[in-house]
């Protein structure tokens, strides 16, 4: 799988590390499990809160799965 991190090396995020990084570990490898070739993460400071996006080239959740999460 190709990664590709756009994040300023100045982006600070406060918050638990070890949290984060099982996050963004378990979005990654659920991407390789529905056979994403490319991951992208991305940061920015939006007012003080950091936003991050973590964008793959998968198939995305099936209909039943998306209807469940969002009714």
């Amino acid at each position: 799988m190709n990664w590709n991190i756009e994040i300023d090396a100045a982006l600070q995020v406060n918050g638990d590390r070890r949290h984060l990084f099982r996050a963004l570990h378990n979005l990654g490898a659920n991407a390789v499990q529905a056979g994403a070739k490319t991951l992208t993460v991305s940061a920015a400071n939006d007012g003080g809160a950091a936003i991050i996006r973590v964008i793959d080239d998968g198939p995305g959740m099936p209909n039943r799965a998306r209807e469940k999460l969002w009714g």
